[in-house]
């Protein structure tokens, strides 16, 4: 299988053990540099392998419920209106939204 290199976050780093595992750290203030600690080791990235299928597929077919869903949808406008409310104590704020459909 094709593997392809994964980058961490932008003032990040990865911690990789023999095994393939790896966990985030954040870098230091002075910046990122190599090191190792407990067997493991920094990198930049780590690689992943990129599978040529997916794990589960979704049946797309016009007896799926996914079908029925998107041609129902297109077929039926309902009206709807809800309103929410809620008061934060502990800055005394409220706020309310209302959202509606056509």
């Amino acid at each position: 299988m094709a593997k392809t290199k994964v980058y961490a976050p932008e003032g990040h780093h990865f911690m990789v053990n023999k095994e393939g595992g790896f966990y985030l750290m954040k870098n230091p203030s002075t910046g990122y540099k190599y090191h190792t600690a407990n067997k493991e080791y920094s990198s930049l990235y780590i690689l992943v392998e990129v599978r040529d299928y997916h794990a589960s597929s979704i049946n797309k077919s016009a007896n799926s419920s996914y079908a029925s869903i998107t041609s129902n949808s297109s077929n039926s406008r309902r009206a709807t209106s809800s309103t929410q409310s809620s008061t934060n104590t502990s800055s005394g704020r409220t706020s309310s939204r209302g959202t509606s459909s056509y």
